[in-house]
């Protein structure tokens, strides 16, 4: 019997956790990864893009180039996540069911839950925010 695996997030972590579930599963089993975006962004690489040592179109690539060969990639945005019953919804395609769930949705800034830091702040968290500085 075929089984479905979904990874939630296209970060480092996702990306590696969907290769490492399509190496050990049965070639009929599925595995789906999942991301808002269809670009990988090698976070760690924005401090060296903001002093000038790196450039944009070198720390990120289409996720599809660092996906093994059996993953499926889908772009689109999560509206909500049931890990007790592993679904998910996915906007524009409904519900998703899955044998197993990884979330690897990283994290988000939110820079206005401090006043003022949105408009008077700066960050290399992002690629505009490390282009800007």
């Amino acid at each position: 019997m075929a089984h479905t695996a979904i990874v939630l997030g296209a970060g480092t972590g996702g990306i590696a956790a969907a290769n490492e579930i399509r190496r050990r599963c049965a070639k009929n089993d599925r595995v789906l990864l999942i991301d808002r975006s269809e670009r990988f962004l090698f976070a760690p690489s924005l401090l060296w893009l903001a002093v000038g040592e790196r450039r944009a179109k070198d720390i990120h690539r289409p996720v599809r180039e660092l996906v093994r060969s059996g993953v499926e990639f889908l772009r689109g945005n999560i509206g909500s996540i049931d890990p007790a019953s592993r679904t998910i919804a996915l906007d524009g395609r409904g519900m998703m069911s899955a044998d197993a769930l990884v979330v690897a949705l990283g994290a988000a800034l939110a820079p206005e839950s401090i006043p003022g830091l949105a408009q008077a702040g700066h960050n290399f968290y992002t690629l505009p925010g490390a282009e800007s500085l």
